[in-house]
């Protein structure tokens, strides 16, 4: 095993108190000291996600060797004892298509570069760690025991790294729905891509800004016709199709009106948090309406963006608490830790607000899997709150290995 894993249930539920209340360390150490189990599977997080439906595990850094193994192993959990349906990935839409249909058994059984790019976009490197997600996932949908196939889902703009403008090829959503209209009505196709030509040449986060007003109007309100076009076209176009085809064409549409907005919202940074992650909480709803009521999905994103606590980088519309609000318990979040001096030489910022108290319930059990229960809340629970506890469980990790290049 690569790394030891400790879960500890650290969320205190309810409103954020007015002002930090004070409370010594040492006294919820020696509380939660008590209350410590071995977690020799996974069965410890039953009681944690019952009723949820939507289970996100929050990745204390991007592209670490350890929590992309952790999301592997839980997720394989969580389809064959827990009913999950589907995994929701920070990733962008367009390029999980692939993704998704890889997973569904579709192409060669060797995901290609670009199929395994796509479960997380905004690294261009090809992760082993991600190239094992998706052929487990393949090989449960082609068992003959498999009742529901499970689905994979980016949630993100298409953000794309690979030098210096992180939505170089965020017309790609644009450029995918025009192909599936082309292939219906290409007379449509073509008056919609010399109407959108213009603003899809800038459209990436430094170009959009060079725009001119009338240019950047004509080109909304051309998206806003678009949508309407598939609403007008839905029956015609499902008759010459699947619903999936016509679903993902749609929500592209959508996808790069979250990225005009993104780009209105800061047109000089090349993207603002929070219309990003509104965007993330919306993509997500499409999701569970796609999986419908008996639907469970599995989160996997970055600890900024689930948190259920307040965070520096957004102003309001933070992914994890729009999911709260939105979900209530339905939506489960899970931390991940682990100390800064093991952090491989990286930075532990994501769980700096809790730190004071994570590093010493980190040392109960250093080497050893264990799980703290919170269904009874500490007397300083507010003080845990206080400082951005703001998870339902925390898994406490060891780190043993480098990053992936970034």
């Amino acid at each position: 095993m690569l790394f030891s894993v400790a879960l500890a249930s650290a969320m205190a539920l309810g409103e954020s108190p007015v002002r930090p209340v004070e409370s010594p360390v040492g006294t919820t150490v020696s509380w939660a000291a008590g209350r410590v189990a071995p977690l020799d599977d996974w069965r410890a997080l039953e009681q944690i996600i019952a009723g949820a439906r939507v289970i996100g595990l929050a990745e204390f850094a991007h592209v670490q060797p350890e929590c992309l193994a952790l999301r592997n192993r839980m997720l394989e959990y969580l389809v064959t004892q827990q009913g999950l349906t589907a995994l929701a990935a920070e990733t962008g839409f367009t390029y999980s298509v692939a993704v998704d249909e890889y997973v569904l058994g579709r192409g060669s059984a060797e995901p290609l570069p670009e199929v395994v790019h796509g479960v997380f976009a905004w690294n261009p490197n090809q992760v082993a760690e991600n190239r094992e997600l998706i052929r487990w996932m393949r090989e449960y949908n082609g068992l003959s025991s498999t009742r529901r196939k499970v689905r994979f889902h980016g949630i993100d703009l298409n953000g794309f790294r690979p030098g210096t403008e992180i939505f170089a090829r965020a017309r790609q959503a644009a450029d995918d729905a025009l192909s599936y209209i082309g292939a219906r009505d290409a007379r449509l196709a073509e008056s919609f891509a010399e109407r959108l030509r213009s603003g899809l040449s800038h459209f990436d986060g430094s170009k959009h800004a060079s725009l001119s007003a009338s240019q950047w109007r004509d080109f909304s309100a051309s998206l806003v016709e678009l949508a309407a076009a598939f609403e007008q076209q839905r029956a015609a176009w499902l008759k010459q199709g699947t619903a999936l085809d016509y679903e993902r064409a749609r929500r592209n549409v959508r996808l790069v009106q979250q990225h005009d907005a993104d780009f209105h919202a800061a047109p000089a940074a090349g993207s603002h948090a929070d219309t990003r992650d509104a965007a993330m909480a919306e993509n997500l709803e499409w999701v569970l309406e796609q999986e419908g009521p008996q639907g469970r999905v599995m989160l996997f994103a970055s600890f900024n963006h689930l948190t259920k606590g307040p965070n520096p980088y957004y102003e309001e519309r933070q992914l994890g608490r729009l999911l709260e609000q939105r979900l209530g318990r339905q939506y489960v979040a899970i931390g991940t830790y682990w100390p800064s001096e093991s952090s491989a030489g990286r930075r532990n910022d994501a769980n700096g607000l809790a730190d004071p108290l994570l590093r010493p319930l980190a040392a109960l059990s250093p080497e050893q899997s264990f799980l703290l229960a919170m269904n009874e809340r500490p007397f300083d629970a507010r003080w845990m709150s206080a400082r951005g506890s703001f998870f339902d469980a925390i898994i406490f990790m060891k780190v043993r290995e480098q990053p992936y290049e970034w």
